[in-house]
């Protein structure tokens, strides 16, 4: 299902129609060449529109799979490839693609793509227990938008799939030892952020979302370790801190603040 508040560039399945801005692929110009059929959700669609004519514009497009059941898999694995592109525009590019995952109850992130543009499919599995508890209500859920500056914004989804660990078709990444750590957990003022980080670059930050998926805090790392404190203007409830790497998600825990 396609929800959101976009003006234009929704959310729609179809042979993509690719366009270009300065020689790079904005819009994807096929599918995943590896799946069943040649079509893909993209973010708009037109056929014969230009770069700037169909893309995300005025909002945000978010596109929610239906509920699928993890119930009797041993260690489910969830597939897909994503496309992402921002670029153009006015002012630095400051835009996002987010993808989290539902299991009726939570919402966490898996993946955080920002200030970039990746002109060409690129493949993610993630081991579903790293990230939430499996369960029968199962979603997953792609949202991107233009906001403040205007700038061309560009998505596709394809090749989704769940999987049994006995039949995750690439091996599960390495991931680098960095972590953080939080305490109290539970807390009632403020909580205290440490962190450790193997390497450092422009690309590793910290955000933390509420359990429906919504921003609360974001910083890019400035040191390798060193602690934080933060949550005096947080709700009630409960959080998820994620550390991201080259937009992938490397460490994830749960608070609350009472």
């Amino acid at each position: 299902s396609v929800t959101g508040s976009a003006s234009d560039g929704l959310w729609e399945r179809g042979v993509p129609n690719g366009t270009s801005y300065q020689g790079e692929d904005a819009n994807p110009s096929s599918d995943l060449i590896t799946d069943c059929s040649n079509s893909a959700y993209v973010t708009g669609n037109a056929q014969g529109a230009a770069v700037n004519e169909d893309d995300v514009d005025g909002g945000s497009t978010i596109l929610t799979s239906p509920v699928f059941s993890l119930n009797g898999m041993v260690d489910p694995y969830i597939e897909y490839s994503r496309w992402f592109f921002n670029g153009g525009g006015f002012g630095s590019i400051d835009d996002t693609l987010f993808i989290s995952i539902s299991n009726g109850t939570q919402v966490v992130p898996i993946e955080v793509i920002t200030d970039t543009f990746l002109t060409s499919w690129v493949f993610n599995n993630i081991k579903v227990s790293n990230f939430i508890t499996p369960a029968s209500t199962m979603q997953l859920i792609v949202e991107t938008g233009d906001f403040q500056n205007g700038h061309l914004v560009e998505a596709a989804i394809d090749g989704f799939r769940v999987v049994d660990s006995g039949a995750v078709s690439v091996n599960e990444p390495i991931i680098v030892l960095s972590t953080i750590n939080a305490y109290p957990n539970p807390f009632d003022e403020h909580l205290t952020l440490q962190y450790d980080l193997t390497e450092l670059n422009e690309n590793t930050i910290l955000m933390i979302h509420d359990i429906l998926g919504q921003e609360y805090f974001k910083t890019k790392f400035t040191t390798l370790s060193g602690r934080l404190s933060i949550g005096s203007d947080f709700s009630s409830g409960m959080y998820f801190i994620s550390l991201v790497k080259d937009y992938q998600i490397i460490d994830n825990i749960k608070i609350i603040k009472n």
